[in-house]
């Protein structure tokens, strides 16, 4: 079976659509359901192996769905619906999170996203630099505020502590920005800043498209390199 139709079976009993093939699915994308499934559906690969997804968490997906009619959010939503067809990993909770946020949270999570790194070894681990209360200016000028995290942090998307920062596992790391490597390496543990997201936030970060910023990326190695680490940057 194609993975194309594997999914459409799964689902084709529960998006209250007339879903029977995947041309259908294209010729009626004037319903938000569809729209969201042929997303999901733009993104399969032939060589993708396509999970058996509980049908409560199918059933869910779609009420909660059912209503979400802007562009932007429908691209998040479809990409969630893929990113579990093949790694099954997204949660009822994730789809709560997703269902209460507002436009500025998706704008603000943005922003974080492109502060965050995956661990190379086991990309579903990730790491958010946010060294807010040392820079909280430059933050500020981004857009991000405190506002904005405790709101991230009301839906489970990301979690903070003002008085302690986190620090990463090892003192020896190897981390993906984009199509970069990150190598790390310190005498002891790197701090990497007041906020990090939960384990819905990162699931959410690693089904969609990752944002890069040079910049960005500098200013993290910038923050490493100042409290002792050594920074090496390889193209994957």
């Amino acid at each position: 079976m194609l993975a194309e139709e594997d999914i459409l079976k799964q689902v084709g009993g529960l998006a209250t659509i007339p879903v029977k093939n995947y041309f259908e699915v294209r010729n009626i994308r004037k319903n938000m359901l569809a729209k969201i499934l042929d997303i999901a559906l733009d993104k399969v690969k032939e060589d993708d192996k396509i999970l058996t997804i509980d049908a409560d968490w199918i059933s869910d997906f779609w009420d909660k769905a059912k209503n979400i009619s802007t562009e932007e959010t429908q691209k998040i939503w479809g990409s969630i619906l893929y990113f579990n067809f093949v790694n099954g990993t997204c949660t009822k909770t994730l789809l709560n999170a997703l269902y209460l946020i507002e436009k500025r949270g998706i704008y603000d999570f943005e922003l974080i996203r492109k502060f965050t790194f995956q661990q190379a070894q086991d990309s579903i681990k990730v790491y958010s630099c946010i060294y807010f209360m040392d820079e909280s200016k430059m933050y500020k000028e981004l857009g991000l505020h405190k506002y904005s995290f405790h709101y991230l942090s009301t839906i489970g998307l990301v979690e903070y502590d003002w008085n302690h920062k986190f620090i990463l596992p090892r003192q020896k790391l190897v981390l993906k920005y984009g199509d970069r490597i990150v190598k790390l390496k310190s005498e002891q543990r790197l701090e990497y800043g007041n906020v990090r997201l939960t384990s819905d936030g990162s699931l959410l970060h690693n089904a969609l498209k990752q944002v890069c910023n040079q910049d960005y990326l500098d200013f993290c190695i910038r923050k490493w390199e100042e409290n002792g680490g050594t920074v090496i940057i390889d193209n994957n």
